[in-house]
């Protein structure tokens, strides 16, 4: 089947990215909504399907997800990623990635701790740390000469010893900057945490989308201490448009790691799953595999284009295309001009995108692609007009 990306969908009345604008638009503006990260794609017949039949049922009681969801997970970790020893017991639910992290959180520290995570940082992380009563102590990703950007081992090692850390919050993919990480940092990272035995929170959710030839490898299969030492958390919610779903899941294979995490998990009777989360996961997982390939290869073209763009249109940005994500981190050091009033600019031409201070950075802005051409195509003929 041939899935249609460049199809406009009218999402006014059902989305937060088209109808709650980050930032207050002049009168008479039209929005141009590239901020939040989800994507303006149908999601597949193939949950569409799963869901209307199951509304065919007129009751909506309690239930338990049977064991055809956790074959579903099983299922695409190993035929996506390779991934061999995972089993039902090692898999929780979970409403959001944020809700995990703030339960590996409890289990790991006490108020008023470190947590530790490179920055520019997914800003979920921040408001998760500050919420759970904890401090947020960041080490800089910096940038090679290549323009690569990657973890500063030295600083993480500094601060794991000044901070005490105990908790490590890692993106991986990395949101904003989208790199994939090698298997050697993961490994230096793995062999980091066990000198100083820190619990390492992976997130996951981006794991869908590194881009060929890259591969993502997930953190808890480079090493043992990786492997018994890490809770890492992943969804359908990005790749199939479900985030309003809540479709989360982490995984842990220490046992008594597990069993901690689920008495904390549980405590709030929050991460139960949700009728409707369990069948879109199970037909996404199980018939959703052609339309991620469609996906990924129409979000690298759009990526293409808008670096193109951006590089032949308006010099005045940087644009490097990244490793995964659908999200461009753009730099506009080169204008002269502070982030802020970079960013009106833009909001007076409609075009409404993340600025760097949401993810403690500053000099960029992330901007989300996965929407048909035509309205990357507008949005960047807004940016021009905003930039030059």
């Amino acid at each position: 089947m041939q899935y249609n990306f460049d199809r406009i969908i009218d999402r006014r009345g059902f989305s937060k990215k088209w109808d709650q604008p980050n930032f207050t638009l002049p009168a008479g503006v039209e929005p141009i909504p590239m901020w939040i990260a989800d994507m303006d794609f149908a999601t597949p017949d193939c949950v569409l399907d799963a869901l209307h039949k199951r509304i065919q049922q007129p009751t909506f009681g309690y239930f338990s997800p049977g064991q055809e969801y956790y074959d579903a997970i099983i299922h695409w970790r190993k035929t996506r990623f390779g991934i061999q020893d995972l089993t039902a017991d090692c898999i929780r639910d979970e409403n959001t990635t944020v809700g995990a992290a703030v339960t590996a959180m409890l289990l790991s520290t006490q108020p008023g701790d470190g947590i530790l995570v490179n920055t520019p940082n997914y800003n979920g992380f921040t408001a998760a740390i500050k919420n759970a009563q904890r401090r947020l102590v960041k080490s800089p990703l910096v940038q090679d000469e290549d323009g690569v950007w990657r973890m500063d081992f030295a600083d993480m090692e500094r601060c794991i010893q000044t901070e005490k850390i105990r908790c490590f919050l890692f993106c991986s993919p990395h949101n904003p900057t989208g790199r994939v990480w090698t298997k050697p940092e993961l490994l230096q990272l793995a062999e980091l945490c066990s000198r100083y035995q820190v619990l390492v929170v992976a997130d996951e959710i981006w794991s869908d989308f590194a881009f060929k030839p890259l591969e993502h490898l997930s953190f808890s299969q480079v090493s043992d201490y990786a492997h018994e030492h890490s809770v890492s958390v992943y969804g359908p919610s990005k790749t199939f448009n479900l985030a309003g779903l809540r479709c989360g899941y982490s995984v842990i294979y220490n046992k008594q790691l597990g069993k901690e995490y689920a008495q904390i998990s549980q405590m709030s009777h929050y991460n139960l799953p949700n009728t409707f989360t369990v069948e879109a996961t199970i037909a996404a997982y199980r018939q959703g595999a052609d339309y991620a390939d469609q996906l990924l290869s129409y979000i690298r073209a759009n990526m293409v284009y808008a670096k193109q763009y951006i590089d032949q249109q308006i010099p005045m940005l940087r644009c490097t295309l990244p490793q995964a994500t659908y999200t461009l981190w753009v730099q506009f050091y080169s204008t002269g001009r502070s982030d802020e009033e970079n960013i009106q600019r833009m909001v007076s031409q409609g075009v409404l995108v993340n600025p760097a201070s949401d993810y403690n950075g500053s000099g960029y802005f992330r901007m989300n692609v996965a929407c048909p051409r035509s309205q990357l195509q507008k949005a960047l003929d807004a940016l021009k007009r905003a930039m030059v």
